[in-house]
């Protein structure tokens, strides 16, 4: 449950109320107890001159505060390791993901009521917000990064900002305060959500009306913003505590640049494309039209409002924000994209044959969507090296296919290394080669009971490599006598003290037939840390005795990835 950027982002709970140690000095006997890890894990420490810094920030720490010392109490009564890492805490994060899942979604209801749509709309509209889009893999497969937890932070603001401009209340300024500084503690981009009050509002009038309200309550306006700073003091308070100062930058090389954006990327981009992976949120353009029709005011500050988020979103320079299941930082500003769709479904009410295809149509892209997170999660959708070769590629296959689609507009060959086996290449082990089988020649390389490992590669390639970005691409056709063989392809890179610093494996039976040439690939990156020192190691072996192998056409390939 607790994994990849959510490790850090929970971390705060079991340094504080645990370890108390803020230099999460106790990270490496967690990774080793729990995740199995080596020297080389995922690991969200910064180091600064001046201390150790998590790289995340800790406003969903906060929310996660009830169900940690929930879990920490269960541990103590229960004889569970109370360390922050053992099954209750992990247990813990995913009932938290449904608590705040149904906190979002009770309070999207609320919005939509407010905005007058009709209860079977509201149903439908739930529903195709959480089964429709991303916001499902983000509950049910990683609850610990911040979305769904921001998607209900966000809904609760905006709920709150309809209400006050509708009847003015003070409590709804100390609300909106404490909740907008709880989103930009969560993830500070999030605070963008402040550009959507003109449409929240619901007309210029209103708007007025809120602002003229806001500062003529100075009292209660200086109280809310006492509660909001203290909120948000929580960051810098914390860096200071970390590193003795109260502004600290975490994100490393990872640039924002307001002056460019990825914008197109964001949304048609086969890597991670918000309307590639979620076209729902395409289909919910539809709301624009009536909504414009009745108020342009709202369509107009509405669509002011996503053409902001998905600019700024687009100014990280990590665009397609890793891998991930497409455009996640769209996930907590899905209230836009039901009150679209509710605007699109009152509008085809009286429509009854276009209405039934707007139906269809919904229940379809549900159903992809889905189906393409079940691929996602089995590895048949590739998290890595997306295209729309890779997309196309697997589109509605059901197992992983051992493919590797390079982005040549991307990406520039700086090396090939092969052979056929027909004559020594000078790598190791060719005494491998056998004329009982091969797929172009004579002579295959030939893994058996005698011999577990084939010819293989191994060669200092620092001389090739600079300061950027590469990866290595193994191709290879093989050949299995047995179903599921245990054959492996491994991509080791090591120092020049014979030190494995990045040892990749893939496992080739859920890829190969049996008794047919299969051809296979598999890229993976260098280790940014090894451009200077890298010597890289390319084989297979198959530690199960008996079961023969061969392998032919073994190709090698460095490329290097253009910016």
């Amino acid at each position: 449950m607790i994994g990849s950027d959510g490790k850090g982002y929970y971390a705060y709970l079991p340094a504080i109320f645990i370890h108390h140690d803020l230099s999460f000095d106790f990270v490496e006997s967690y990774e080793r107890a729990y995740y199995g890890a080596t020297d080389d894990f995922f690991d969200f420490r910064i180091i600064t001159e001046t201390g150790t810094v998590n790289k995340y920030f800790p406003g969903v720490a906060i929310l996660w505060l009830p169900f940690f010392l929930l879990a920490h109490l269960f541990s103590l009564l229960f004889g569970f390791s109370a360390d922050g890492y053992s099954m209750p805490y992990q247990i813990a994060i995913g009932l938290a993901a449904i608590f705040y899942l149904w906190v979002g979604l009770k309070f999207l209801r609320k919005i939509l009521v407010h905005l007058g749509f009709n209860g079977w709309h509201q149903f439908l509209i739930i529903w195709i917000v959480f089964f429709g889009t991303n916001l499902y893999y983000y509950t049910i497969e990683e609850p610990s990064f911040t979305h769904v937890y921001s998607f209900a932070l966000i809904n609760i603001f905006s709920l709150t900002v309809i209400r006050l401009s509708s009847k003015y209340q003070a409590i709804g300024l100390y609300i909106l305060s404490v909740c907008l500084a709880m989103i930009i503690i969560t993830r500070p981009v999030n605070g963008m959500i402040i550009f959507a009050v003109p449409f929240l509002a619901g007309s210029f009038k209103k708007l007025v009306g809120l602002v003229q309200n806001t500062f003529g309550d100075k009292k209660n306006l200086i109280g809310a913003l006492v509660a909001g700073s203290v909120t948000l003091f929580v960051i810098p308070g914390l860096w200071y505590l970390q590193s003795g100062k109260f502004l600290v930058y975490t994100y490393g090389d990872e640039k924002f640049n307001i002056l460019y954006s990825y914008f197109t990327d964001i949304m048609f981009s086969y890597h991670n494309g918000w309307f590639i992976y979620t076209p729902i949120a395409l289909v919910s353009f539809v709301g624009f039209y009536p909504m414009f029709k009745k108020s342009p005011w709202k369509a107009s500050m509405l669509f002011f409002f996503l053409i902001t988020v998905i600019y700024v979103l687009g100014c990280w320079s990590v665009w397609w924000y890793g891998e991930a299941f497409g455009m996640r930082p769209m996930i907590e500003f899905y209230f836009v994209l039901a009150i679209l769709l509710g605007t699109g479904l009152q509008y085809l009410n009286k429509k009854k044959i276009i209405l039934s295809l707007f139906f269809m149509i919904l229940l379809l892209l549900t159903t992809l969507n889905l189906f393409q997170m079940w691929q996602f999660k089995h590895g048949v959708l590739p998290a890595k090296n997306l295209s729309s070769e890779t997309y196309w590629g697997n589109f509605l296959a059901t197992t992983p296919k051992a493919r590797v689609f390079i982005d040549k507009d991307k990406s520039k060959l700086i090396q090939t290394f092969f052979t056929d086996m027909e004559s020594d290449p000078g790598w190791l082990n060719y005494e491998s080669k056998t004329d009982e089988k091969s797929f172009s020649g004579s002579y295959a390389s030939k893994i058996d009971s005698a011999t577990i490992y084939s010819i293989g590669f191994r060669e200092d390639i620092s001389g090739l490599l600079e300061d950027k970005q590469y990866q290595v691409v193994v191709s290879a056709i093989t050949y299995s006598i047995n179903k599921n063989p245990s054959a492996q392809l491994v991509v080791d890179f090591l120092d020049q003290s014979e030190k494995s610093l990045d040892y990749n494996t893939m496992y080739l039976g859920e890829f190969l037939l049996k008794n047919t040439w299969t051809h296979i690939e598999f890229a993976t990156d260098i280790p940014s840390k090894m451009m200077d020192d890298c010597i890289l190691a390319v084989y297979f072996w198959n530690p199960a005795t008996g079961e023969k192998f061969y392998v032919d056409d073994f190709r090698i390939e460095v490329w290097e990835v253009l910016e």
